[in-house]
């Protein structure tokens, strides 16, 4: 059995972190290795979210934090819309 070694870099100016890494072969010993990386970025209006669970939702607005107050659990947005 020989080996052909393949390296690969990460072209990104981004920094990331690996999250997975998968390891796989088939019924000829031929092993394939996937590398699954996330990027910690800030959230932007538009931005689509999803948790583990399957809910999806969507960025409508970013607010200070100054402007959100924790009553009982819930989150309270204090700002005015300007029409």
């Amino acid at each position: 059995m020989s080996y052909k070694a393949q390296p690969c870099t990460y072209k990104s100016p981004a920094p990331s972190v690996v999250d997975r890494v998968l390891l796989t072969a088939n019924e000829t010993d031929q092993f394939l290795v996937k590398v699954m990386v996330r990027q910690c970025r800030r959230p932007e209006v538009g931005d689509k979210f999803a948790s583990r669970h399957g809910q999806k939702g969507v960025c409508g607005a970013i607010v200070s934090q100054v402007l959100i107050t924790i009553n009982g659990g819930y989150a309270i947005f204090r700002y005015r819309c300007m029409s």
